[in-house]
């Protein structure tokens, strides 16, 4: 009689926890918290939660607390930095506008935004945004323009000189936020609100880590990932500026961004 043929019940990744763990079932971890809307909310997209809450309106509150024109004070005094040039070149190049066209139509980034939306209700569009008025980068196109600019810029009244590079950008527009308020922020909205409380829930699920794992092998992301860096952008301090900006204080979104 021939052996029976093992099945490996195993995890596709080792390192995964198995789906189905009771344990990640979802609960409302604040009974407190309403899980639907008191009343009916006009004008919500097509990813907002249900209450016209959850982690869009974290977008759109952290936002408020972001020093908007400090930030730009940075970016125009950082206009002249070598990587920061490269960086403006690459995001005017054919190529990045391929790679990313490339990138939002293959199956793999649909798969993230599809999941971002009805599980996270979250729109990627509202992350990108975030992360583009949190650098300010529209500042440095401006000056483009006219570079006369560029010389005239000086610093704001008490700020320090500027470090180098796009690790010191990133830097010196982190040293300037209010971590503590953007922190106080994030638990006040999370212990309020159910549908941010399960997008917190969601971002550390199985589901969620075998998705970006997917996303990450696509090879325009790990083209663009690539071109970032041999740029010099640190995309690990980038990500963590994000985090602080948004008071984050759970595990990471884990790059939740179009590139």
């Amino acid at each position: 009689m021939q052996e029976q043929e093992k099945i490996n019940w195993q995890p596709v990744w080792d390192s995964d926890p198995i789906p189905g763990d009771p344990s990640r079932f979802e609960v409302n971890p604040n009974p407190m918290a309403p899980m639907f809307p008191t009343e009916a909310k006009d004008n919500l997209g097509p990813c907002d939660a249900p209450n016209g809450l959850g982690i869009h309106n974290l977008f759109i509150q952290a936002k408020k607390l972001l020093p908007l024109p400090r930030i730009r004070s940075i970016v125009r005094r950082a206009a002249n930095d070598p990587e920061v040039r490269a960086m403006m070149q690459f995001l005017n190049s054919n190529d990045y506008r391929q790679g990313v066209a490339n990138l939002t139509q293959s199956r793999e980034y649909i798969g993230l935004r599809d999941f971002a939306c009805y599980k996270l209700n979250l729109d990627l569009k509202f992350c990108t945004d975030f992360v583009k008025d949190l650098l300010q980068l529209s500042e440095l196109s401006k000056l483009k323009k006219n570079e006369g600019e560029i010389q005239q810029e000086g610093a704001l009244e008490g700020e320090v000189g500027r470090r180098s590079g796009l690790s010191g950008l990133l830097e010196d527009i982190c040293v300037i936020l209010p971590q503590q308020k953007l922190r106080d922020l994030f638990e006040t909205l999370k212990n309020s609100d159910w549908y941010l409380m399960r997008a917190v829930r969601t971002t550390k699920t199985y589901e969620y880590e075998a998705i970006l794992k997917l996303y990450r092998q696509n090879p325009d992301y790990v083209y663009l990932k690539n071109a970032w860096s041999k740029i010099g952008m640190p995309l690990d301090e980038l990500w963590n500026l994000l985090y602080i900006a948004l008071g984050w204080s759970e595990e990471r979104l884990r790059e939740p961004l179009n590139f």
